[in-house]
Protein backbone atom coordinates (compact mmCIF):
# COMPACT_ATOMS: atom_id res chain seq x y z
CA UNK A 1 0.00 0.00 0.00
CA UNK A 2 1.39 3.42 -0.97
CA UNK A 3 1.81 5.98 1.82
CA UNK A 4 -0.76 8.77 1.94
CA UNK A 5 -0.23 12.40 2.90
CA UNK A 6 -2.23 11.72 6.09
CA UNK A 7 0.42 9.16 7.09
CA UNK A 8 3.11 11.79 7.55
CA UNK A 9 6.03 11.23 9.85
CA UNK A 10 6.77 13.49 12.78
CA UNK A 11 10.20 15.14 12.98
CA UNK A 12 11.96 12.44 15.00
CA UNK A 13 10.35 9.63 13.01
CA UNK A 14 11.53 11.28 9.79
CA UNK A 15 15.07 11.68 11.13
CA UNK A 16 15.19 8.04 12.25
CA UNK A 17 13.89 6.89 8.88
CA UNK A 18 16.43 8.97 6.94
CA UNK A 19 19.23 7.38 8.95
CA UNK A 20 17.88 3.88 8.29
CA UNK A 21 17.38 4.72 4.61
CA UNK A 22 21.13 4.16 4.11
CA UNK A 23 21.71 1.01 6.14
CA UNK A 24 20.51 -0.96 9.17
CA UNK A 25 21.68 0.49 12.48
CA UNK A 26 21.30 -0.11 16.19
CA UNK A 27 19.63 2.39 18.49
CA UNK A 28 22.82 4.03 19.72
CA UNK A 29 24.03 4.39 16.12
CA UNK A 30 20.73 5.94 15.06
CA UNK A 31 20.83 8.50 17.86
CA UNK A 32 24.47 9.34 17.15
CA UNK A 33 23.85 9.79 13.43
CA UNK A 34 20.87 12.08 14.09
CA UNK A 35 23.08 14.21 16.33
CA UNK A 36 25.82 14.30 13.70
CA UNK A 37 23.47 15.20 10.84
CA UNK A 38 21.81 17.98 12.79
CA UNK A 39 25.04 19.44 14.13
CA UNK A 40 23.99 18.50 17.65
CA UNK A 41 20.77 20.52 17.39
CA UNK A 42 18.62 17.40 17.84
CA UNK A 43 19.30 14.95 20.64
CA UNK A 44 17.22 11.80 20.97
CA UNK A 45 17.11 10.17 24.38
CA UNK A 46 17.14 6.37 24.50
CA UNK A 47 13.64 6.05 25.98
CA UNK A 48 12.18 8.32 23.32
CA UNK A 49 14.11 6.61 20.54
CA UNK A 50 12.93 3.13 21.45
CA UNK A 51 9.30 4.32 21.63
CA UNK A 52 9.73 5.78 18.12
CA UNK A 53 11.33 2.56 16.86
CA UNK A 54 8.46 0.54 18.34
CA UNK A 55 5.87 2.84 16.75
CA UNK A 56 7.59 2.71 13.33
CA UNK A 57 7.77 -1.08 13.62
CA UNK A 58 4.04 -1.36 14.39
CA UNK A 59 3.34 0.76 11.30
CA UNK A 60 5.43 -1.64 9.19
CA UNK A 61 7.97 1.05 8.26
CA UNK A 62 10.97 -0.61 9.92
CA UNK A 63 11.76 -4.09 11.17
CA UNK A 64 14.36 -5.70 13.40
CA UNK A 65 17.11 -7.41 11.48
CA UNK A 66 19.78 -9.94 12.34
CA UNK A 67 22.16 -8.37 9.83
CA UNK A 68 24.84 -6.42 11.66
CA UNK A 69 26.84 -4.24 9.24
CA UNK A 70 30.05 -4.91 11.19
CA UNK A 71 31.17 -8.38 12.10
CA UNK A 72 31.22 -9.19 15.79
CA UNK A 73 28.58 -6.57 16.57
CA UNK A 74 25.71 -9.02 16.90
CA UNK A 75 24.82 -8.31 20.54
CA UNK A 76 22.89 -5.18 19.57
CA UNK A 77 19.43 -5.01 18.05
CA UNK A 78 19.54 -3.62 14.54
CA UNK A 79 16.69 -2.04 12.63
CA UNK A 80 16.18 -1.89 8.87
CA UNK A 81 13.78 0.14 6.78
CA UNK A 82 11.09 -1.76 4.87
CA UNK A 83 9.93 -1.08 1.31
CA UNK A 84 6.88 0.68 2.75
CA UNK A 85 9.20 2.71 4.98
CA UNK A 86 11.30 3.79 1.99
CA UNK A 87 8.16 4.93 0.19
CA UNK A 88 7.01 6.87 3.28
CA UNK A 89 10.37 8.66 3.57
CA UNK A 90 10.27 9.60 -0.10
CA UNK A 91 6.71 10.98 0.22
CA UNK A 92 7.67 12.98 3.30
CA UNK A 93 10.89 14.28 1.72
CA UNK A 94 9.00 15.51 -1.35
CA UNK A 95 6.41 17.23 0.85
CA UNK A 96 9.04 18.92 3.02
CA UNK A 97 11.10 19.97 -0.02
CA UNK A 98 8.02 21.57 -1.58
CA UNK A 99 7.16 23.41 1.63
CA UNK A 100 10.75 24.56 2.06
CA UNK A 101 10.86 25.91 -1.51
CA UNK A 102 7.65 27.87 -0.85
CA UNK A 103 9.01 29.38 2.37
CA UNK A 104 12.35 30.28 0.81
CA UNK A 105 10.67 31.81 -2.25
CA UNK A 106 8.38 33.89 -0.03
CA UNK A 107 11.39 35.03 2.00
CA UNK A 108 13.28 36.08 -1.13
CA UNK A 109 10.31 38.20 -2.18
CA UNK A 110 10.57 40.17 1.05
CA UNK A 111 14.30 40.85 0.86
Amino acid sequence: MAPRAADTLNRIEFLVMTVLFEEPRHGYGIAGEIGRRTGGEVTVRPGSLYRVLDRLGRRGLIEPTDEAPTEGDDRRSYYAITAEGRAAVEVEARLLASLARDVLAAGEGRA
